[in-house]
């Protein structure tokens, strides 16, 4: 499900921040061992001629690790308020009223068929994919207001996977 797949995310993106915060750590105190000391001049020399590399090489590093941190941690961000703010799950009520079949619905419109305890799955067929299709084919306002929210928050979730 995208619950499941938004909390493996999160997990990827916390373990890639970490790694990225650890680094920017080491890149900004290895610019500041280069700068501090009389011997700075000869450090940068040394560093040139064994790595190949310059202090202003290190420095464009340590920006492009600070942008890549603040990026992860927008998406995280991102990623953790979709998870916070998800539907209520549908209660034991509402759920055994979503599988009994109503009278005004035939078998073309909308089906419900039950996964376990915890939730239902809409199959939802031909013409009945749209938001107010979907709360439509409710008669009751609990139900309705279910679908609704279920159905802009998997919109919201599968924009951000």
């Amino acid at each position: 499900t995208l619950d499941a797949l938004l909390r493996v995310l999160r997990e990827r993106l916390l373990t890639s921040a970490v790694r990225l915060s650890k680094k920017e750590k080491y890149r900004a105190w290895r610019l500041a061992w280069y700068d501090n000391g009389l011997g700075r001049i000869y450090k940068r020399w040394m560093r040139k001629v064994l790595k190949g590399k310059t202090v202003e090489a290190d420095r464009f590093n340590l920006q492009l690790t600070q942008a890549a941190l603040k990026r992860e941690m927008e998406r995280l961000g991102q990623v953790q308020m979709l998870l916070l703010n998800r539907p209520a799950e549908l209660s034991e009520t509402l759920l055994l009223m979503a599988s009994a079949p109503s009278p005004n619905q035939t078998s073309k419109k909308a089906t419900v068929c039950m996964l376990d305890a915890a939730g239902a799955k809409v199959a939802l067929q031909a013409n009945y994919s749209s938001r107010g299709s979907v709360a439509a084919s409710y008669g009751d306002d609990g139900l309705q207001k279910y679908a609704i929210e279920a159905h802009a928050w998997t919109g919201s979730a599968r924009e951000l996977v």
